[in-house]
């Protein structure tokens, strides 16, 4: 057993190594949801439509005080597992809107994924009556054990990976290909447009937001944060430093180092639609648009001129293989009518 310094610096040690650890959005531990008037008015109504499952809700089982979004939720699936009907399961959803929306939004702030949480939580909820539909049918059902929460945050963690890795595994977002549905945002979508009309291209609003989704998840995961913390979270560069222990300064160098990025990314899908390759060729060429290269006496490198998505201006390119890098001087032709006196 340590001397109480060394406990003492043990326990610093621990708490600096938390600190680091620590992702940019806080983890909020598990909140307790207690019911609210509009819970408890649907109960009641519940009550009334089923006369026969009355009381749907059996609140003198429950510790005086006790009451949660919780136990509600898990009587009401027990009754759902039993027997389907609609109302119950519509009243199943709006008792644990809350919290399943906050659960996903965490999921989606800290993946900085381009989706809507209420669009999220409404396949899931999809899902859950699908399964439990399909009770009654002899369908696979949802399962009848564990706390409804935790059944629900499982299933919610999934279908959001699920949308990420869809969008990830498509080399190309193709129109009439399933895409999930996603909610850049507005800076970025206008940010897209002015970049797609300097290159002659205009697309809708759904399929440039499929554009930008896709770029996005192919971005690394620290740029893609930095843009969501600014873009979807609305938050300053002293705010962003603030979260991910940086300078403002620097968060703003690697803030245009991304939006560079974003924008090379969304050039490259338009040149797979179009059957070019913007790495390879010049920032603002076409095929059959490029200028011929110069080549320089000297070195007989081919230097091009146009500026590229980097804002360089000159881009050395390495010779030829027929290219020699110091070409020997052309011989004089002889002179037919002989050699002058």
């Amino acid at each position: 057993m340590g001397t109480k310094g060394e406990r003492a610096g043990g326990g610093r040690r621990a708490r600096r190594g938390a600190a680091r650890r620590r992702s940019a959005f806080a983890k909020a531990p598990r909140t307790v949801y207690l019911l609210k008037p509009e819970h408890l008015e649907l109960v009641h109504e519940l009550d009334r439509l089923f006369p026969d499952l009355a009381p749907v809700v059996d609140f003198g089982a429950m510790a005086p005080g006790a009451e949660s979004v919780e136990l509600v939720s898990q009587q009401i699936a027990a009754l759902l597992e039993r027997r389907f009907e609609q109302p119950l399961f519509m009243a199943f959803c709006h008792v644990n809107s809350e919290r399943l929306l906050a659960v996903i939004q965490q999921q989606i702030d800290d993946g900085a994924l381009p989706f809507d949480a209420q669009v999220v939580l409404a396949d899931l909820y999809y899902r859950w009556f699908d399964r439990w539909r399909g009770t009654t049918g002899g369908g696979r059902g949802a399962p009848a054990t564990g706390d409804v929460y935790s059944r629900l945050v499982v299933d919610a963690r999934q279908l959001v990976l699920d949308r990420a890795e869809q969008i990830r595994g498509m080399q190309l977002p193709l129109p009439g290909l399933p895409f999930p549905e996603v909610a850049p945002a507005a800076a970025s979508i206008e940010q897209a447009r002015s970049l797609l009309d300097r290159h002659g291209c205009r697309l809708g609003v759904d399929e440039l937001k499929r554009w930008i989704a896709h770029a996005l998840l192919s971005m690394p995961a620290r740029p893609r944060l930095l843009l969501h913390l600014r873009d979807q979270r609305g938050l300053s560069a002293g705010e962003i430093g603030a979260r991910l222990g940086i300078t403002s300064f620097n968060v703003l160098l690697e803030l245009r180092r991304a939006s560079v990025d974003l924008d090379e990314r969304i050039v490259a899908l338009l040149g797979r639609f179009h059957g070019w390759d913007p790495s390879a060729a010049d920032a603002g060429e076409r095929p059959g648009e490029r200028e011929p290269p110069v080549q320089t006496p000297q070195s007989g490198r081919r230097v091009s001129l146009r500026p590229d998505p980097a804002g360089r201006i000159l881009r050395l390119r390495p010779p030829s293989p027929a290219t020699e890098e110091d070409p020997p001087a052309a011989e004089p032709e002889p002179d037919p009518k002989g050699p002058s006196p």
